[in-house]
């Protein structure tokens, strides 16, 4: 993509990069009139249902040995479980939060958020090499598949939801995007083996770290070259597809 033509975009949007997304410009209003449609009103109803199931049960921890048995036998299913029960208590209570007047989810949200930022790591073992000393050194840093979809949720959350959330619980998980997946991707010399990948991680992983970057970085002059080497990975993908 031509860089200047990129930078001038983003420049006429610097106020709120957020603003580049048309749906989350008109949320407030559309959110609730979208009910109406009858598939939209149907999963309303399932996602209050898992919210209000999340409500009666504590966050689960992630377990060291849940995280040490992909390398001692090659099973994931402990630690995944634990971990994507997270991710959709998560979405459950956002969605939840914007979609009913129940006032109930925004702590639920708020404590959910704070344990995500708690994780040892947003990677999973299967992704890391966690018998190279080094690599595990670098694993809160390293960014997979569900690392850079972690960033991107938490940063629409964070946006979403910027005066109804605890100022601390916004300060803290943006720092934490930052300094796990945005950082990285930005300060890192060598490329993530992804971002040339023909399979879905160049499209998946470029575009969750592209759309955090968008409501995260308020200088275009930094976000350019982000989206710059976004729109590389994602051509790669591309290029399997023709």
């Amino acid at each position: 993509m031509n860089s200047r033509l990129l930078l001038e975009a983003l420049q006429a949007a610097e106020t709120d990069h957020a603003s580049l997304f048309e749906e989350v410009r008109t949320r407030s209003v559309d959110i609730r009139s979208g009910m109406d449609n009858l598939l939209l009103a149907v999963h309303r109803i399932e996602v209050r249902q898992l919210a209000d199931q999340f409500l009666t049960q504590p966050i689960e921890a992630l377990p060291f040995s849940a995280f040490r048995l992909f390398q001692v036998n090659g099973s994931r299913k402990e630690f995944e479980k634990h971990y994507f029960d997270r991710r959709r208590r998560l979405a459950a209570f956002a969605i939840a939060a914007l979609t009913e007047d129940d006032a109930v989810f925004i702590p639920a949200l708020e404590d959910t958020i704070w344990a995500i930022c708690d994780e040892y790591t947003w990677c999973l073992p299967a992704h890391l090499n966690v018998q190279d000393p080094e690599a595990e050194d670098e694993a809160p840093r390293h960014v997979d598949l569900f690392a850079s979809e972690t960033a991107h949720a938490l940063s629409e959350i964070c946006h979403l939801f910027k005066d109804r959330l605890d100022p601390l619980i916004v300060k803290r998980a943006r720092h934490e995007v930052m300094q796990r997946v945005l950082n990285p991707y930005m300060q890192l010399k060598r490329m993530f083996g992804w971002e040339t990948a023909t399979h879905n991680w160049s499209a998946v992983c470029a575009g969750s770290i592209g759309m955090a970057a968008i409501y995260m970085i308020q200088d275009s002059r930094i976000l350019m070259p982000v989206l710059n080497r976004v729109f590389e990975a994602m051509e790669c993908f591309l290029e399997r597809v023709h």
